[in-house]
């Protein structure tokens, strides 16, 4: 009886591990982006799934999102070799 017992809790410990363990490795993003560059320096941010962006010279506005930015290229006489820029961005369900 007391053999049963204990191969009763090591089975139910077993799925539970197992369980436990299936249900981390199907976690999935909150949000997907994609940036595209061109040889050229036009980069295009769009948000595939989840999320919106929004420009950053832009008061913030979580109303206002939108999907994709293309923005660039720099200046030639930029004295960077980057062509910074900032998004703001929320998780959009």
């Amino acid at each position: 009886m007391k053999r049963a017992l204990i191969a009763a809790v090591a089975v139910m410990l077993v799925g539970l591990g197992w369980a436990s363990g299936r249900a981390q490795t199907q976690a999935t993003a909150d949000f997907e982006l994609s940036v595209a560059v061109t040889r050229s320096g036009q980069v295009t941010v769009e948000c595939l799934r989840g999320c919106g962006l929004q420009f950053s010279r832009m008061t913030p506005n979580r109303s206002a999102t939108q999907k994709k930015f293309t923005y660039g290229p720099c200046a030639p006489e930029a004295e960077w070799t980057t062509c910074p820029a900032s998004l703001h961005g929320w998780i959009v369900p």
